[in-house]
């Protein structure tokens, strides 16, 4: 997540970000308002206390949508909104095993999909990526991207595919990320 964050052009009127922290419940860490610099995001990111436990997807993605998106804690109408993922896929298959969780979250992800939110999923793991290209598929979103692990994702090839994703908008070409120095930003 920082080598994502470290990549982009972040700033009062680029891009904002917001950190939503979920397991059965969810919390919003910071707001799109809070933050408007790399170094700044990464420093609180790296604040954050990561706990291992059960997940409730679907709430996560509610949450998101009725409280991280919202022009009071920083959304510009006007500009693209993008929701990435981070998740365990151990976890994620395992929940996606009960058929009520299934059902809210592509219900969840229609929603968020319908106000005009793309969701990107970058999965760790055992995940069942297939499952989540089905979900997501279904209700019309972006991407889903699997890792052996987050600290992996930098060094592999779907990293540039991830960063061109997230800066992908509707009505502009994407960037081409190709081969990047360090402190190359983009979006």
């Amino acid at each position: 997540m920082l080598d994502v964050v470290r990549r982009m052009d972040i700033s009062r009127s680029g891009i904002n970000v917001g950190l939503e922290l979920y397991q059965e419940s969810a919390r919003i860490w910071f707001d799109f308002n809070d933050y408007f610099t790399s170094q700044e995001i990464v420093s609180a990111i790296q604040r954050v206390g990561f706990e291992r436990g059960t997940t409730n997807t679907p709430n996560a993605f509610r949450i998101l949508r009725q409280d991280l998106y919202q022009s009071s804690r920083g959304d510009r109408a006007g500009n693209s909104d993008v929701a990435v993922l981070f998740i365990s896929g151990r976890t994620i298959t395992n929940e996606l095993n009960s058929q009520t969780r299934l059902r809210e979250l592509r219900e969840q992800v229609r929603l968020l999909r319908n106000r005009g939110i793309r969701t990107i999923v970058v999965a760790d793991g055992n995940a069942n990526t297939s499952l989540l290209d089905n979900i997501l598929t279904d209700v019309n979103s972006d991407a889903v991207f699997s890792v052996r692990s987050f600290s992996d994702l930098r060094n592999s090839a779907r990293f540039d595919d991830l960063i061109r994703e997230i800066c992908r908008r509707s009505s502009t070409p994407t960037p081409s990320v190709g081969n990047y120095n360090e402190g190359t930003t983009f979006c």
